[in-house]
């Protein structure tokens, strides 16, 4: 947690109108009102933030807006479970940018959460927007990690919905991403986790959701 603080806290720091009083105090209100929001997730949590984010640090491609990128993804799930989540988080975001008066670019950090809607997370055509590309990469790497990781991804998922939890559908879901063309857009993705991802799907279809190959 110490890790995505001091994220958030340089990333705020490196937007925010120099000379503006009660700085701590302001980036600690907004960083516990996005804890509370992430807290009542199982899955859509900090720690798929920090996936996320752990994967951005490691991409060495060129961003020309990196930070209305990272901003994007810490808030691109603060609303989970509806059909306008994205559209709503969205809201929720450009909110705490304005009322920081942050220096990023709203329409980009628009753009950048509603690339993580379904429809735009199933089309894997490259951007001419490379912001665009990386956040799409980002929401879905945890497909291609190690088994392990990809079977607690897939257990969160059913305890965060709950009763709500509809096992025809989600195996739909994940079918349409494997029988996809491919999962990823960007080439560090496709080189590292494309394979291990189309593993994993076929694996758990058949497992847990009795598709049969």
């Amino acid at each position: 947690m110490n890790y995505l603080f001091k994220k958030y806290c340089d990333l705020i720091k490196n937007n925010i109108p120099s000379g503006r009083k009660n700085l701590a105090i302001l980036i600690s209100k907004h960083w516990m009102d996005l804890q509370d929001h992430y807290s009542i997730n199982l899955y859509h949590d900090l720690s798929h933030i920090r996936t996320g984010l752990d994967e951005l640090d490691k991409d060495t491609t060129p961003l020309e807006f990196r930070d209305e990128l990272e901003f994007a993804y810490f808030y691109h799930d603060v609303i989970v479970g509806c059909r306008e989540a994205e559209l709503l988080s969205s809201m929720f975001a450009i909110n705490v940018r304005n009322s920081m008066k942050l220096i990023l670019i709203p329409n980009v950090v628009v753009d950048c959460i509603l690339e993580t809607r379904f429809n735009n997370l199933m089309n894997t055509e490259v951007s001419r927007f490379p912001e665009l590309n990386v956040i799409h990469d980002m929401d879905l790497v945890i497909f291609g990690k190690d088994r392990d990781k990809f079977i607690n991804y897939d257990d969160a998922i059913i305890q965060e919905y709950g009763a709500y939890f509809d096992k025809e559908m989600r195996a739909k879901i994940l079918y349409k991403f494997y029988e996809n063309k491919k999962i990823y857009r960007t080439e560090r993705c496709l080189d590292l986790y494309e394979n291990k991802a189309k593993e994993n799907l076929k694996w758990i279809l058949a497992d847990r959701y009795g598709r049969k190959f």
